[in-house]
């Protein structure tokens, strides 16, 4: 087992072990030109077509280097108020599915013993595939408006055109006699790729630029910590209990994760 990993290990929790072993995985099942969903029981927030924006940061936190903190907030066509080119705002609905080469069983399996002390970790994912939109924003093509719906310090906006998906993911951890499952039985986003733009003083967007992984530093924020303010209150709070203490599962769901989407074909690439 890595030492990092081994050391920032500290707790048997299936969920927050995702964080410290998502880079590896992204790169050895994917590329390493990718982001990996920071949150796994949160996927559905990185899916095609959202929007993700930044925190602004104090002059002071610049200098300082410190990393802003990162949100996906919604849909684009959520925030789109005015299409100025014809149809741009309909082709943020049409996807292509990607032919890309993966492995169907991944497995990452890590264990080591120190002083006493195993530590195992074991991910599963089953069924990867990769879907993207069919055709990006041009410059000018659509006037944003993040004001009006409880954004107004935006002024650039990060959006998820390329996503791989997993039927299924199993995470398990272990240590000593502790141990402790995640399962998601779904269709769900693990990785993804933004492009940015920036919104002009007319609200229109301007150009684009593709972001490297290697260039995106952020901290990422939960949506369950953070209430969107385009949502409505519940009025009702509702809750749920497991009936295994120590094994979490998202239920099986037989639908796509973009409803009313058109679907394209496009070329093989391998990875």
């Amino acid at each position: 087992m890595d030492p990092y990993l081994y050391k920032e290990l500290k707790h048997c929790d299936a969920k927050k072990c995702w964080t410290l072993v998502k880079n590896v995985i992204g790169v050895q099942l994917i590329d390493e030109n990718v982001i990996m969903v920071p949150f796994l029981p949160e996927g559905n927030f990185y899916d095609l077509g959202r929007v993700v924006v930044k925190e602004e940061r104090s002059p002071m936190q610049k200098l300082a280097r410190v990393s802003p903190g990162a949100l996906s907030v919604g849909k684009m066509t959520d925030f789109v108020k005015d299409e100025v080119v014809s149809g741009a705002f309909h082709k943020l609905t049409e996807l292509q599915k990607v032919e890309t080469v993966h492995n169907p069983r991944y497995v990452f399996e890590e264990s080591d013993m120190k002083h006493g002390v195993k530590k195992t970790v074991r991910v599963e994912i089953l069924g990867c595939d990769h879907y993207a939109l069919w055709s990006l924003p041009d410059n000018n093509s659509l006037v944003m408006d993040f004001d009006n719906r409880g954004f107004p310090y935006v002024k650039k906006f990060y959006l998820i055109y390329d996503v791989f998906y997993a039927r299924q993911i199993n995470v398990y951890v272990r240590i000593n006699d502790e141990v402790d499952e995640f399962c998601v039985r779904e269709r769900t986003p693990i990785g993804f790729r933004l492009k940015r733009y920036r919104i002009q003083p007319n609200g229109l967007i301007g150009p684009v630029k593709s972001i490297i992984n290697k260039e995106w530093h952020v901290h990422w924020i939960k949506n369950s910590m953070f209430r969107n303010p385009m949502d409505t209150l519940p009025s009702v709070p509702t809750s749920s209990k497991s009936t295994n203490k120590n094994r979490h599962t998202i239920a099986q769901h037989q639908g796509p994760l973009i409803h009313g989407a058109v679907m394209h074909s496009s070329e093989t690439t391998e990875h």
